[in-house]
């Protein structure tokens, strides 16, 4: 199983000015069709908004992934999945990440899919405030 997708996130909380884009590629594996591992591997752009002045920054992260097609038919497949990783490399802002995300996509072997997840940052260090996000997720699964 590989999956790619394109991920658009917003901050939850009003307090701290966060925005991300990411880009990830998730190599895996899928066991008798509906349970699923992998090693998400994300390249992020992140915007942060601190006083009125924004910076951004880009951000390699890693982690590990499961999930299980709650439905599949021969319409359609809907699967939930969690993940948790953090930063490999980073400029400033060091952070592990949980992610919960349900998706829905076609059942033939290459599957377009859109989601809807939820992602929370667990700033490390003196390196900035939590984060739960909202995001939005477009790509595609082979497997």
């Amino acid at each position: 199983m590989y999956s790619v997708s394109t991920e658009i996130g917003n901050n939850l909380r009003k307090n701290t000015g966060f925005a991300s884009i990411d880009v990830a590629f998730t190599p895996g594996y899928a066991f008798d069709g509906r349970f699923f591992v992998g090693v998400p591997l994300t390249l992020s752009n992140e915007l942060f908004r601190t006083d009125g002045v924004q910076t951004y920054e880009s951000n390699f992260r890693m982690g590990i992934s499961a999930g299980y097609n709650i439905l599949s038919h021969d319409n359609g497949i809907v699967s939930l999945s969690a993940a948790f990783g953090g930063s490999v490399y980073t400029q400033y802002h060091r952070s592990l990440y949980y992610d919960l995300c349900a998706k829905w996509g076609t059942s033939a072997y290459f599957k377009p899919l859109v989601g809807l997840g939820v992602r929370y940052y667990q700033s490390l260090g003196n390196t900035g405030k939590d984060r739960l996000c909202l995001y939005v997720s477009i790509g595609f699964r082979f497997n």
